[in-house]
C-alpha cells in the first residue's frame, strides 16, 4: 500500500496534481510513523485532488491509468482500481458546487459533500515516505472530515471508530497539545472530566479544529452538530460498533465524546 501510494504521489508532483491524502490510510501513516500498533489496516487509498472542472479531474484519472495501469470501476467515476487495490480520487475545488457538493456526471442525484477540503489541503502535513514528500491531512482535519461524513452515514461505524482511535492516542499523535492547556487554569473542566487529563486534550483538539476551519461551513456544522444529545449517544454506540456492553464502556466512550463536543462548540 506504501509503495503505490509513493508511487502515485510521485506522478502527482511531476505533473503539478495538488493532492492530500485522506481517510482511513492518513490514519494509517500518521501511526505508523509516532509506531501506534493498528490491528487492523485500511485496503484502500483516498486521494482528495484539487481541480477546477471534469476535463481536469478524467485527465488525472487518465495519467494514472495509463502509467501505473489502472483500470475504472463501471459506475463508480471516482474510482480506480490498481489491482484488487481501490484507488478513490475525491475532487474539490472550484468543481464543487454552492453548498461545497460535487455531483458526479452522468448519475442521477450522486453527489457527495467536500465540505472541508479546501481547509484540510491548506493544513496538510507532508510526511516523508522512503524519501518522498506525501501530503498527508493532519489528525485535526482528519477527525472533522469523518465527523461529517459520520453524520451523512457514508460509514458510521467505521469512521466511528476511526475518530475514537484518534482521540484514545492525542497524547502520542499531537503531543503539542499540551502547550494549550494548563490543568490548574482549567479547574473545573478538570473536574467534568473527572479528573482525567485526556479530557483537557481531547477538549483542547476540539478547539484546535475549530481554529483550523475558522468560520467556514464546516465548523457551523460540526458546532450544531455536536450540540445535539441524540448525535452524541449515537456516536458513542457506532465508536463501539453498535455494541454497548456494560456501563463502564460507554462511561469510557463518553469521557471521549464529550470534551470532543466542548471543544467544538466553545
Amino acid at each position: 500500500m506504501k509503495d503505490l501510494v509513493i508511487s502515485i504521489s510521485k506522478i502527482f508532483d511531476r505533473e503539478k496534481i495538488q493532492f492530500i491524502v485522506v481517510g482511513a490510510l492518513a490514519r494509517d501513516i500518521f501511526f505508523e510513523e509516532k509506531r501506534i500498533k493498528l490491528d487492523i489496516r485500511t485496503k484502500d487509498i483516498d486521494f482528495a485532488v484539487l481541480v477546477e472542472n471534469w476535463d481536469e479531474f478524467n485527465q488525472v484519472k487518465e495519467i494514472l491509468m495509463k502509467e501505473m495501469g489502472m483500470t475504472e470501476e463501471s459506475g463508480k467515476v471516482y474510482r480506480l482500481m490498481h489491482g484488487s487495490i481501490p484507488v478513490d480520487l475525491l475532487p474539490f475545488g472550484q468543481i464543487a458546487e454552492p453548498g461545497a457538493t460535487v455531483r458526479w456526471p452522468g448519475q442521477f442525484r450522486a453527489r457527495m459533500k467536500v465540505q472541508g477540503f479546501q481547509e484540510a489541503f491548506d493544513n496538510a502535513a507532508e510526511i516523508i515516505l522512503e524519501k518522498v514528500k506525501v501530503r498527508v491531512v493532519i489528525p485535526e482535519m482528519l477527525v472533522a472530515l469523518k465527523l461529517s461524513s459520520w453524520s451523512l452515514g457514508a460509514s458510521r461505524s467505521k469512521d466511528a471508530m476511526d475518530i475514537r482511535l484518534i482521540l484514545e492516542n492525542l497524547k502520542i499523535l499531537c503531543p503539542d497539545l499540551e502547550d494549550d492547556f494548563h490543568k490548574d487554569e482549567n479547574e473545573a473542566l478538570f473536574e467534568k472530566y473527572n479528573n482525567n487529563e485526556i479530557g483537557l486534550w481531547i477538549s483542547s483538539f476540539g478547539s484546535r479544529i475549530q481554529t483550523l476551519l475558522g468560520s467556514g461551513e464546516l465548523s457551523n456544522y460540526l458546532k450544531n452538530l455536536m450540540s445535539s444529545n441524540v448525535t452524541l449517544s449515537n456516536l458513542i454506540r457506532d465508536m463501539n460498533e453498535g455494541n454497548i456492553s456494560g456501563e463502564e464502556l460507554e462511561k469510557s466512550l463518553l469521557a471521549i465524546v464529550v470534551p470532543l463536543k466542548d471543544g467544538l462548540i466553545r
